[in-house]
């Protein structure tokens, strides 16, 4: 996942789910800076994922575009985010989108 690291992403929902036996195989690679960091980073350790989720920090365009060329899915658990570049980013990569039904933007039907 990119983004910046703030209350306001839930970043912690992911290393939440990275606990659950279903995820025991998936690593993460966290792109991006701000003031979670430390907490997330305690957090990893405090869950016993650190061989599982790293923290590559803020990255340049081009090693975003690695990033996402790399990956199978990217997270995006912000809660109430209307536009996030982090979608659109993951989209025109032809990547699969995981995140919350309060996470902002369109909805049609409920959904």
């Amino acid at each position: 996942m990119a983004s910046r690291l703030t209350p306001l992403k839930r970043i912690h929902l992911v290393l939440e789910a990275l606990r659950l036996p279903p995820a025991q195989m998936v690593r993460c690679v966290i792109v991006g800076d701000g003031e979670s960091r430390d907490w997330l980073a305690n957090l990893t350790k405090e869950y016993g994922l650190e061989e599982r989720v790293t923290f590559a920090g803020q990255v340049s365009e081009a090693e975003l575009l690695d990033h996402l060329a790399c990956c199978r899915a990217v997270c995006f658990p912000a809660i109430e985010e209307d536009y996030g570049l982090v979608t659109v980013e993951a989209f025109a990569s032809q990547k699969a989108v995981i995140t919350c039904t309060d996470s902002g933007g369109p909805t049609e039907n409920g959904a």
